[in-house]
């Protein structure tokens, strides 16, 4: 079984969660100001900076997750043997990031998405505010929510 883990509280750590969640938020500030013409130069910078630190706690309590899920299934890696490796990135470090920013990441932009095609008959700017603040609160409340079942189930 693999006991490989990575550390939590890392500063480097933290900032590649918020720096990549950055990134990502600039798809959703682009898709506000040009597709959807929300005009509010505030609301469209403020509240990105607010869910890039939200995506970023977010991360970090996927990342326990991930790591947990990949000691149970025991992956570990086979150096690259073609369709018998296990790991989809290089080492371990790889990917466990890249799982958990797969699932953050892809999980917002969906609710996000979602929520702005739901909301299309509404003015720009409600659009946006209600579909980030919606997509950016389901992905922090939902794995705290998987964390506790987890601690609960051990129990």
């Amino acid at each position: 079984m693999s006991t490989e883990t990575m550390q939590k509280g890392t500063w480097g750590m933290r900032v590649t969660y918020l720096s990549i969640s950055g990134m990502a938020l600039g798809g959703v500030i682009a898709h506000a100001q040009y597709a959807t013409k929300v005009g509010e130069f505030q609301v469209v910078i403020l509240i990105p900076v607010v869910l890039a630190f939200l995506l970023a706690y977010a991360c970090g309590i996927i990342q326990r997750r991930v790591e947990r899920g990949m000691r149970a299934k025991r992956l570990k890696p086979t150096h690259g043997k073609g369709a018998k490796s296990r790991y989809w990135f290089g080492s371990y470090a790889g990917e466990v990031m890249g799982k958990t920013v797969l699932v953050t990441l892809g999980g917002f932009a969906c609710i996000y998405f979602l929520f702005s095609l739901f909301l299309i008959a509404a003015p720009p700017l409600i659009s946006f505010v209600v579909s980030s603040d919606v997509a950016g609160v389901f992905m922090l409340l939902y794995p705290a929510y998987l964390e506790d079942k987890a601690v609960i189930r051990k129990k």
